[in-house]
């Protein structure tokens, strides 16, 4: 029995040997060696597309109008940002009338009211200052300021006209496109944004477009005043007013 098994193990291995000895060395997959795996690139070193250009839009009074047409904008398949620029905007024209004493504004105050006259307030003195101040209205022009001015004659009080200037924020979007982009159609725009400011929106160049002084608009918001306010010429005897404190 040892020997029938010791002779089928013998003949198995002849029978491996001979099938290798037929068949050859097993082959082996081809290496390719004439393309690398591509590198990486950093986002410094890629080179983007030039010949694009930069428009902008504007002027917005508001910012949630810039935002409202920016929505347009991104619909054109297009980039926009918003931007924002402090600008000289509309004067105000406060009408008041400087007095002695608070005692003196009081009296006046209460005259003037009981003679049916209204938008009186009295403004008291500031540190260390004895004269107080009579606050009587304030107008969007000085044509309605002078109305102001002498229908106050016929009551004895020489007003004064104070030009209050304003800085105020406009909203542009800058707007990217490609050199093959056609320009914006800013009469597609308006159409889109009906916005107060609509008709007054314009398109340029982002560098060449330069903020223009905001319109006087309906709720266009106001800012605090950075310099001092323009006095008007009084009229012969009527009291100098000085800036209005803070």
């Amino acid at each position: 029995m040892r020997k029938l098994l010791a002779g089928l193990v013998l003949l198995n291995i002849v029978f491996f040997g001979y099938t290798r000895l037929i068949d050859g060395p097993p082959a082996r997959l081809p290496v390719e060696t004439g393309s690398a795996v591509p590198r990486l690139a950093l986002a410094s070193e890629i080179k983007r597309p030039t010949g694009g250009h930069c428009e902008s839009v504007g002027p917005f009074s508001e910012q949630a109008g810039a935002h409202e047409a920016g929505q347009w904008v991104i619909q054109t398949h297009h980039e926009a940002r918003e931007r924002s620029v402090e600008v000289d905007g509309p004067p105000s024209y406060p009408v008041a009338l400087t007095v002695s004493t608070l005692q003196v504004a009081a009296r006046i105050a209460t005259r003037l009211k009981a003679e049916g006259v209204g938008d009186v307030e009295i403004v008291p003195p500031g540190a260390g200052e004895t004269e107080a101040k009579l606050s009587l209205g304030s107008f969007g022009d000085r044509p309605h300021a002078q109305a102001r001015v002498v229908a106050l004659k016929r009551h004895g009080v020489a007003a004064v006209i104070v030009e209050q200037p304003h800085r105020v924020n406009q909203w542009w979007l800058d707007v990217s496109l490609a050199a093959s982009d056609r320009p914006l159609d800013v009469a597609a725009l308006k159409a889109a944004y009906r916005g107060v400011d609509a008709a007054l929106l314009a398109i340029g160049p982002c560098a060449a477009l330069t903020p223009t002084p905001a319109p006087s608009t309906p709720g266009l918001p106001s800012a605090n005043p950075t310099t001092p306010p323009k006095e008007s010429a009084p009229e012969p005897g009527a009291a100098k007013l000085p800036a209005k404190p803070a």
